[in-house]
């Protein structure tokens, strides 16, 4: 075997190694990163979400009643403006609580 040969052939151990150990080391910091961001977002947010997602859910079955002859045109619009208020809410909600992680995440950075 060459001197090149033996280099190529550490080089591409080298990478190979790399690659199967990249996921190993960068696991760990995402797992930090994810420690770290967790305990600075407020524990009412998932259900937020949760119930946002919900209220979605509500607004497509009742467009699908609407749209099926099921419900009148004043209910339909009655039910759907009180969704849509709940829903703006909601993400007024959750717009305030990652904003303030964020400032959080900014002070704890800075101090």
């Amino acid at each position: 075997m060459s001197v090149a040969s033996i280099f190529v052939l550490l080089a591409v151990t080298v990478g190979v190694l790399t690659f199967v150990a990249w996921p190993l080391i960068s696991q760990s910091g995402a797992k930090r990163e994810a420690e770290s961001a967790s305990l600075i977002v407020d524990p009412a947010l998932p259900g937020l979400e949760s119930e946002y997602q919900g209220i979605l859910s509500t607004v497509r079955d009742l467009d699908f009643d609407f749209q099926t002859g099921k419900l009148l045109p004043e209910d339909y619009r009655q039910q759907r403006s009180q969704l849509a208020t709940q829903g703006a809410d909601l993400l007024r909600k959750m717009d305030m609580i990652k904003a303030n992680a964020v400032e959080a995440a900014i002070a704890a950075r800075r101090g």
